[in-house]
């Protein structure tokens, strides 16, 4: 239970990171957020914290 724990905190994280750099390169660029990218990151973060806390090791 610990390995698949740390595997889908570890997920939810990359995917966290990953979607607000996008958001980021997109709003230096082109001065406009993509909500899509917004949402997901803002979901996977709290999927990442909810996996990180609520699964016992």
């Amino acid at each position: 239970m610990k390995i698949i724990k740390w595997i889908l905190f570890s997920f939810f994280l990359i995917v966290a990171v990953l979607s607000f750099c996008i958001l980021y390169f997109m709003y230096s660029k082109l001065s406009f957020i993509d909500y899509p990218y917004l949402y997901l990151g803002v979901i996977s973060l709290f999927l990442s914290i909810i996996v990180y806390y609520r699964i016992k090791n």
